[in-house]
């Protein structure tokens, strides 16, 4: 007879509107660490492209590559991130992620969202 171990989900982080978050990124080899503001938050199973034809005060930030096609199966969040120029200096404009809420860790040392030890 072959054991089988019951594998509970963990809960998605909830995060608020204003809340600033960081998380790594990868891309061409290098790991970056962003850093930014949610101002906005996707339902369950709705897509980045129908979320934003729905809310135009996001079309004020300029989009990062995002693959927008499908649903996350969790809540999910956007993040607008200030964008430094090659000169030194911050772009008018914020750039808009909608990265994965598992890689999202709450800055400033609020505990109010659960977070993951590191190994």
């Amino acid at each position: 007879m072959m054991k089988t171990a019951l594998v509970t989900p963990t809960p998605a982080q909830t995060f608020l509107i204003g809340d600033r978050v960081t998380w790594t990124s990868q891309s061409n080899g290098t790991t970056c660490v962003k850093t930014g503001t949610i101002v906005g938050a996707v339902p369950v199973g709705i897509s980045f492209n129908r979320f934003l034809s729905t809310h135009n005060a996001l079309y004020q930030y300029d989009l990062a590559p995002i693959d927008g096609k499908f649903g996350r199966k969790d809540i999910s969040y956007l993040v607008a991130v200030s964008v430094q120029t090659r000169a030194g200096t911050i772009r008018k404009r914020q750039r808009l992620y909608w990265p994965r809420v598992k890689s999202l860790r709450l800055q400033g040392g609020d505990d109010r969202c659960p977070r993951q030890e590191a190994p």
